[in-house]
């Protein structure tokens, strides 16, 4: 219990009037933020973090705030969640690769289990250590790899690998 009170410490808290007005989950200005310490704290601490995309299905019965509400009941506290201009969620994750792979196929497939009609795209990215200053990079590069798991009609789990970023293979 004493790690998750140290690890909830790593992350400052994003401001809490800057949220998505449809779910009320952090904005992307927030969560690029939130990217930004974690990936500094990578660099400091000798960890891995780990940015998930996940793009769900908007339609009756899946409201941007019902989808928001079930991506939040599937995590843990110390993770960050929110939500990008473009309708995007995004989860900070205080995990390795592995771990981030795992919560992706969770998240995809409790969607899945939820909306079963309708697709879920999910990219992951991981920063470990010696990464400061790469947030920038771990978002372009999953959004980039996001676009590429949205080619699937059926939904897919795209995992970043490249320059900086640890390579964890593909889903």
């Amino acid at each position: 219990m004493a790690k998750h009170r140290e690890r909830r410490r790593r992350f400052p808290s994003p401001d809490p009037a800057a949220v998505d007005p449809e779910t009320g989950l952090l904005d992307q200005r927030s969560v690029e933020r939130a990217a930004e310490a974690a990936v500094h704290a990578a660099g400091r601490g000798h960890f891995e973090v780990s940015l998930l995309l996940i793009a769900a299905p908007t339609a009756p019965g899946a409201t941007p705030s019902e989808v928001a509400e079930v991506l939040a009941a599937n995590l843990r506290s110390i993770d960050v969640l929110g939500r990008l201009d473009d309708g995007t969620f995004a989860i900070v994750l205080d995990a390795p690769a592995p771990g981030a792979l795992r919560a992706a196929h969770r998240m995809k497939q409790v969607l899945a289990d939820r909306y079963p009609a309708r697709p879920v795209w999910a990219a992951v990215g991981t920063a470990g250590a010696g990464a400061g200053g790469w947030s920038e990079l771990l978002f372009a590069s999953t959004s980039a790899a996001l676009g590429q798991a949205r080619r699937d009609p059926w939904g897919w789990v795209e995992v970043v690998g490249g320059s900086g970023l640890r390579p964890i293979g593909s889903a």
